[in-house]
């Protein structure tokens, strides 16, 4: 299911999305009728928006359903390339993007620091 969701994020089949979406689900801090207009003003302002998953796919064993992994995603900004590593050691940077679905229902997608904080 993340793959899938990775997928379409990266066709910008934003409608795919919200369909998937469990009802009280929260999408990056966005809930209810915010997801949408949200998520859509954030691939307009990200031009060619792309996420790429790094490593492997870790299934949480103490939450059903969760699932979180590093990534790498980029976008066309001001004719430059732009890339965001959700790890970068000279950052200072370890997060992980985690998912959450219950039903094949997107419950919540966040990115959160490895030690569990956003």
């Amino acid at each position: 299911m993340a793959k899938a969701f990775i997928e379409r994020k990266n066709s910008g089949d934003l409608a795919a999305i919200f369909a998937d979406l469990a009802v009280g689900a929260n999408v990056y801090g966005l809930e209810g009728d915010a997801i949408e207009p949200g998520l859509t003003a954030f691939f307009a302002k990200h031009e060619g928006l792309h996420h790429e998953i790094v490593g492997d796919v870790t299934v949480d064993s103490t939450e059903t359903g969760t699932v979180s992994y590093r990534f790498v995603k980029s976008w066309t900004e001001d004719g430059a390339r732009v890339t965001w590593e959700s790890k970068d050691d000279t950052k200072g940077r370890d997060k992980v993007e985690k998912l959450v679905f219950d039903e094949g229902r997107l419950v919540s997608a966040a990115v959160v620091a490895v030690d569990g904080e956003r």
